[in-house]
């Protein structure tokens, strides 16, 4: 009975002083606001994100695309031709590579480019809504 009241008079005691480890911040400056809105918004950083895979699929679109190869077995089952001795076994070997004519790549790239150009604007937008919204409620308290 005497472990069983220490433990939760220890318990009691560790409790106690993990919430106190957490204290609460009661008032902000606004530059401390707009930095801690700025880093913890998820929006922001989703739209961040996001601007970051447009600038990703500009690299990609400027690449050449890669060749194509194929191997392909048929008739392994087949016996020997009775005629001319050989194997009716057949393979088949294949390599291609895309050729882009017209200014196909050109194209996409400009497009690419176009593309990381709106999300940056995208960002920007968001970035300023996020700011208006920190300072707006810094006026109202």
């Amino acid at each position: 009975m005497d472990r069983f009241i220490l433990i939760i008079l220890c318990l009691n005691i560790f409790s106690a002083t993990i919430c106190n480890a957490q204290d609460r911040i009661t008032s902000l400056s606004l530059e401390e606001a707009v930095t801690l809105a700025t880093r913890e918004n998820f929006t922001l950083r989703a739209a961040q994100f996001e601007y970051q895979a447009t600038r990703a699929n500009e690299v990609t679109a400027g690449l050449i695309p890669n060749p194509s190869f194929s191997y392909l077995g048929e008739q392994l089952n087949e016996p020997a031709n009775s005629t001319g001795g050989g194997s009716g076994q057949q393979y088949t070997v294949t390599i291609g590579q895309t050729v882009e004519t017209g200014g196909k790549r050109q194209r996409r790239l400009d497009s690419a480019r176009a593309a990381t150009l709106v999300a940056g604007h995208t960002l920007t937008g968001v970035e300023q809504q996020v700011l208006f919204q920190v300072k707006n409620r810094s006026r109202t308290y």
